[in-house]
């Protein structure tokens, strides 16, 4: 019974409802002789598998890196990567929160913090119709323990690119030489190139690792969730976003 739930479940909501749409389209088609059927089920198998731990913790696993800074080379400075957050919704100590991977990036500056003492820049500015991400990160860093007069908000950075060049901006100004970097593990490759290519010196430190070990595989591995397919779309848009910027380099 219990398995059965889990099945049924797993196909009659989002990403597993969209596959049951399109495999039912696709064989619809196929018996009617519509030549539609062969990409309906393309698609269909496309959602399916990366919908699925296998193949998500594979691609996810193949971006993210790991790495931890233990204090043994000096830094100045550490850099919190902004990672989104949720616009308008209450909290404790104001109005707006960081979305997960912020969160993760939040808390792992403010451990570093207490460790080491180094004043930080939170870099996240406003995308979209959304607040400034930098002074809700930098709230909720004040929050767990971090002197406000430590944090550095940089407000304009749209995206990892901007990031570079604004938090290089800050590190002139201010005479730091070397960061701690702090970025989820998926981001971590595209930000390390992008803070060298700008002439940053970092010290890369990982948090909010996704690729799980999976030794011991079962069927609800094999059953789509939209958790597995955030991976997979993390992963893919690493895998493009580090693309773009190699090729921008070397048209450079």
């Amino acid at each position: 019974m219990f398995a059965a739930k889990k099945i049924i479940s797993a196909f009659i909501v989002i990403p597993g409802l969209f596959i049951t749409i399109l495999l039912i389209a696709g064989l619809v088609c196929a018996r009617r002789k519509n030549p539609a059927w062969k990409p309906l089920l393309a698609v269909a198998l496309l959602l399916y598998l990366f919908s699925v731990g296998p193949v998500a913790n594979t691609l996810i696993g193949a971006v993210e890196m790991h790495a931890l800074y233990n204090g043994k080379e000096r830094a100045d400075v550490i850099v919190l990567l902004g990672g989104g957050i949720h616009d308008g919704v209450p909290d404790l100590t104001g109005s707006n929160i960081p979305g997960a991977d912020a969160m993760y990036r939040v808390v792992e500056a403010a451990r570093l913090y207490k460790l080491y003492r180094l004043p930080v820049i939170v870099s996240g500015g406003a995308v979209g119709c959304d607040a400034p991400e930098a002074p809700v990160d930098g709230r909720f860093l004040a929050d767990l323990d971090v002197d406000r007069n430590s944090i550095i908000c940089d407000t304009r950075s749209r995206d990892t690119g901007e990031n570079a060049e604004f938090v290089r901006e800050i590190c002139t100004q201010r005479g730091f030489k070397r960061c701690v970097l702090v970025t989820s593990a998926y981001h971590m490759r595209r930000a390390e190139y992008i803070f060298k290519e700008a002439g940053i010196e970092s010290l890369p430190h990982t948090c909010g690792a996704y690729a799980e070990s999976q030794k011991c595989l079962d069927y609800l591995d094999l059953l789509p969730h939209i958790a597995q397919l955030r991976k997979s779309s993390l992963a893919l848009r690493e895998l493009i976003g580090s693309a773009y910027y190699c090729m921008a380099s070397a048209t450079r």
